[in-house]
């Protein structure tokens, strides 16, 4: 009785060992899934003339960023860029705007501005552009956000979390291979078996001679 205690005592603080290694990662993940910390990313052909972005709601305090970027691909450096930028909310007033005229200089990432929004207010940017940058393609991504939350979380917060449960849970995968292996000692064990024979005879001898 007091081995399949503390056995099912050794399963209880396995399956514990693994929650809490869990729990970390799965407020990690979830304050990431209700908090967006760049809720624009969206592709923009450089052309000349408007782009409007899909509305959006700012859930972080703190300095939103205002960027252009060319994944995998690196502008010539005499690649000039030359547009102004405004962030308007759902009734059409000016929140934030700013201006950018200056050449990219072989950079694939270039800040346009900064601004301070209004929390979940329904808002989004509408950028003109009056000069169209042929290379590479025309087309970037517009993005907004607050990028050192992002990176934050990718390069410190998350790794942390996962180095967290891997330990953890690792003592709780021990437990139970120690549980397994301690059950397939003693199912094979001499005793055992001669125990099983012992009740099977008691058993027959229970119910009597067959007719």
């Amino acid at each position: 009785m007091n081995r399949w205690l503390s056995t099912n005592n050794a399963i209880r603080i396995g399956w514990f060992l693994i929650g809490v290694g869990l729990l970390p990662l799965g407020c990690l993940l979830l304050w990431a899934y209700t908090h967006n910390s760049q809720p624009i990313s969206e592709p923009i052909f450089l052309r000349r003339g408007q782009f409007v972005s899909r509305y959006f709601k700012p859930e972080l305090n703190g300095t939103y960023q205002v960027s252009l970027s060319w994944l995998n691909k690196f502008p010539s450096r005499e690649t000039k860029v030359d547009l102004d930028w405004e962030i308007v909310d759902s009734q059409g007033q000016v929140i934030d705007q700013g201006t950018y005229d200056s050449s990219l200089d072989g950079s694939n990432i270039v800040e346009l501005g900064e601004y301070h929004p209004q929390q979940r207010v329904r808002q989004r940017i509408i950028v003109n552009v009056h000069r169209e940058v042929n290379g590479p393609d025309g087309e970037a991504r517009l993005e907004v956000g607050v990028p050192e939350v992002g990176l934050e979380l990718a390069e410190g917060y998350f790794p942390l979390a996962i180095e967290w449960a891997g330990i953890v849970g690792g003592l709780a995968v021990v437990i139970f291979l120690v549980l397994l292996i301690l059950r397939l000692v003693h199912s094979r064990a001499p005793g055992s078996a001669s125990r099983h024979l012992h009740c099977q005879d008691s058993v027959r001898t229970q119910r009597g001679p067959r007719s």
